[in-house]
């Protein structure tokens, strides 16, 4: 990622980005909607290297300028509408990849079961999607992707997008 403009949308403290990412990128900007992991993020010492910026609003709304990468891990699982999320940032022009995660659906798992139930507690309704619901958004979009089921999510790689 050398010398690449990075984007993580819902970085959480950070530490995921800082596991992927090869090399120095020249930008980095981690977003989030809680200033509360923001401020966890800016005391990662190993994020500091990367001098990233922050920003505390919904990631779903932020207009990126042509990044190589952009990376959304477990955002879109809390989204009232993922489909129409996920639409907004597909039309955006970058020519990166956008990597993005969405529960299984179907999923029994008691790890799975428990996240839903305390999330309920919450208000909020934990999304899943199938391989078919997926693929169909996909073909919408006009987007060519690869998904790979990791035991309780979709991985989605999608590349090129515009």
């Amino acid at each position: 990622m050398s010398g690449k403009h990075v984007i993580d949308i819902g970085c959480g403290d950070g530490s995921l980005l800082v596991d992927i990412i090869q090399g120095t990128p020249s930008t980095v900007t981690l977003i989030d909607s809680s200033e509360r992991f923001l401020q966890i993020a800016r005391e990662n010492e190993s994020l500091q290297v990367l001098n990233p910026t922050y920003i505390c609003t919904n990631g779903f709304h932020y207009k990126w300028k042509n990044p190589s990468l952009v990376l959304m891990i477990g955002v879109l699982d809390y989204s009232q509408n993922w489909i129409n999320d996920l639409n907004d940032l597909l039309v955006q022009e970058f020519s990166g990849k956008l990597i993005f995660s969405l529960p299984v659906k179907d999923n029994w798992s008691f790890r799975f079961i428990i996240r839903r139930l305390w999330l309920r507690l919450w208000g909020i309704k934990l999304q899943s999607c199938t391989y078919s619901d997926l693929n169909k958004l996909m073909h919408q979009v006009e987007v060519k992707f690869l998904a790979v089921r990791c035991e309780y999510d979709w991985i989605i790689n999608v590349e090129d997008i515009y």
